[in-house]
């Protein structure tokens, strides 16, 4: 059976008869064999393999060195034709991709709320068009969110990335085709050194270094410096010589090193530097090392390599449908992903990528009509999807089972901004009208000013219920902004900011927030005020692809105990007690606790009001089961009035009152 499995899909070299047998390099399926199980594994089990995401740095480093070299092959032999290039990357990317988005359009409408597919919409057309990488910079921003996590298509930030290069390189070679090799190779380090130079010292924020191809080029390019060493050195080495297998097999440990001690957050390009290098140093070595060519050709990995592409485009899609189908087994849900996304890698590769890339096949006339049609069906349907125009399951959506309990949060989110809004009608989570004064110098009260996102939001709705909070202060907000913390200095300069006292921060933490909270909090002190930083926002993923979130799951496995609501209320804040101390405290929230106390900043605890330690009890719902969260991680209007109230049972403002 085994023999017969492998020979249905066996290809010891490229099924384009663009490469010759004898230039095959089973090494090279091999390595990408490993790198696409290291993204898969980080994607499905992140705290086992935090930096697996470092495989997409060798995905990026072999398709510059493929790339280049197929390029300089052509431009030596005078073949190179930039319709013949383009030709070759379309039948070798499209009809794959365009396998994976279909599927994932599809599974989306089948396993998404309404309140999602907009979202997915919106994504599918970014990566139909190939700026997914951009959609995500401007929409997600961290990578490594949990929000950003659960998107299905988020991975197609590094397709885009390729993609982009694929349109700019090609055309830059060609141009500089004059030049000997020498030159040539010299201008691609030049560029090389200008990303990395941006990369390292641009000023540039994480989200921006990880996602965009001016800060990811080097790597590419790295590849692509490498097709210029020539495939035999002149060295007196045999092929067989241990200098290049311990080469080889040191740059492959860099390799998996860096995808077991690499951190998932607040991405720098350092993080980049040892997997590119590793990459860089194998592909150098493996051509002058039996041992490498034949541990990383077995079958298995080769294999693996081989059906890569494919597995790498709908792993994800599959991971986030089946966590959350099977939410209340999400080890087996996880499991059965990666099982499903080889199967289709395996039927892709032998029927769509192999079948497609032969001219004689389906001749390029044929491919281009059956690629266009089907990215035009897929394209319309996303657009439609991204405007809320698709139709709604004829069988409904899926309901708790308890009447009366709301699953929605549209119009929960909505009505969340309610209060602020009637006092300034400018304010919103990402930008203030930093013009409006929210303090009279005729109030006695102390001036308190909240600074943050929309959980700045959710605490000053909370704040404005708490019988403690009305007597002793006047409360306002501004947002920080979409240049987030310590970026904004019209908040500093603003009127509010003069006159407050007291300044809390109160916001979602990305990784390149927490450089300039340190910068922030003593900016704070040193203008004579009190800096009060509140933390406890979940960093963990309580929304699910339905469109519920855990709290909605917990009602839902407690159904049968209803009519009794208080009981079902009970197990779900005791369960949600439970998951809250099992997710932990993230490296992100560890790090900035350290910070504000480093900073001699007050550092509260959002679960100081929301959760009853001694109970073993967080309310994620009331007794009548009311919602207290509209979504993973803000507080609903009943939600903000019972925590108004848990803020003058637990006297949670006592350190604000302290002079």
């Amino acid at each position: 059976m085994l023999m017969k499995l492998r020979h249905m899909f066996s290809s010891r070299k490229p099924p384009s008869a663009t490469v010759a047998r004898d230039t095959y390099r089973p090494e090279i399926d091999g390595l990408r064999g490993i790198a696409v199980a290291l993204v898969i594994t980080f994607h499905a089990f992140p705290s086992i393999l935090p930096g697996g995401w470092v495989g997409v740095d060798v995905f990026f480093v072999v398709s510059g060195y493929l790339i280049t070299s197929l390029i300089l092959k052509d431009l030596q032999n005078n073949q190179f034709a930039m319709g013949r290039f383009f030709e070759r990357r379309v039948r070798r990317l499209a009809p794959a991709f365009l396998a994976s988005i279909a599927l994932s359009t599809l599974l989306s409408w089948l396993a998404l709320a309404p309140t999602r597919i907009e979202g997915f919409g919106q994504s599918a057309v970014a990566a139909l068009t190939g700026w997914s990488n951009i959609y995500f910079w401007m929409t997600s921003r961290d990578y490594f969110a949990d929000a950003t996590f659960s998107n299905p298509l988020v991975h197609t930030w590094s397709l885009a990335v390729e993609e982009q290069f694929y349109l700019i390189f090609p055309i830059a070679l060609l141009l500089l085709s004059k030049l000997n090799r020498v030159k040539l190779s010299v201008w691609i380090s030049t560029a090389l050194a200008g990303s990395l130079l941006l990369a390292f010292f641009g000023g540039m924020g994480s989200e921006t270094l990880y996602y965009l191809l001016p800060t990811r080029a080097w790597g590419l390019l790295a590849g692509s410096l490498l097709a210029f060493v020539p495939a035999k050195l002149p060295l007196r080495q045999p092929e067989a010589n241990p200098f290049w297998t311990l080469a080889g097999f040191s740059g492959l440990a860099a390799i998996l090193l860096a995808g077991l001690f690499t951190p998932s957050s607040g991405y720098t390009p350092l993080f980049s530097i040892g997997p590119v290098a590793g990459t860089v140093l194998f592909l150098l070595a493996s051509p002058r090392s039996m041992r490498l060519r034949f541990w990383l050709g077995i079958y298995p990995i080769q294999f693996l390599g081989l059906i890569s592409y494919s597995a790498y485009l709908i792993h994800q899609p599959f991971l986030v449908f089946a966590r959350g189908y099977f939410w209340e087994a999400p080890t087996f849900g996880v499991i059965a992903a990666i099982a499903a996304s080889l199967v289709f890698a395996a039927v892709s590769y032998k029927y769509l990528e192999t079948p497609f890339r032969n001219s004689n096949y389906m001749p390029w006339r044929m491919f281009r009509l059956y690629t266009a049609s089907a990215f035009a069906a897929t394209l319309t349907v996303a657009v439609l999807m991204s405007l809320s125009l698709v139709p709604l399951r004829p069988w409904g959506y899926p309901t708790t089972g308890v009447p009366g309990y709301e699953v929605g949060e549209l119009e929960m989110q909505k009505q969340s901004w309610t209060l602020l809004r009637e006092r300034d009608p400018q304010s919103n989570a990402n930008d203030s009208d930093f013009e409006f004064e929210w303090f009279s110098a005729q109030d006695p009260r102390t001036a308190l000013l909240l600074l943050g996102d929309s959980h700045s939001k959710d605490l000053y709705n909370t704040l404005a219920h708490s019988e403690t909070a009305q007597t002793q202060f006047q409360i306002g907000r501004q947002a920080w902004g979409n240049s987030r913390i310590g970026a904004q200095s019209r908040i500093y300069n603003s009127q509010s900011y003069k006159v407050a006292s007291i300044v809390v921060i109160a916001s979602r933490l990305e990784g390149e927030d927490l450089a300039n909270l340190r910068e922030a909090l003593i900016q704070i002190q040193r203008d004579g005020k009190k800096a009060v930083l509140v933390l406890d926002v979940p960093d963990v993923e309580m929304a699910l692809p339905d469109g519920w979130i855990w709290i909605d799951r917990l009602v839902y496995k407690y159904r049968d105990l209803a009519p009794d609501r208080s009981l079902i209320s009970k197990n779900v804040n005791e369960d949600f007690y439970d998951f809250l101390q099992d997710a932990g405290e993230s490296e992100t929230l560890r790090l900035a606790r350290e910070i504000g106390h480093g900073s001699g900043s007050t550092v509260l605890q959002r679960s100081g009001y929301m959760c009853q330690s001694e109970r073993k009890t967080c309310f994620g719902v009331s007794a009548s089961l009311t919602k207290f969260m509209y979504d993973p991680d803000h507080h609903s209007i009943a939600g903000a009035k019972f925590f108004g109230h848990r803020i003058d049972e637990t006297n949670w403002l006592a350190p604000l009152l302290q002079k």
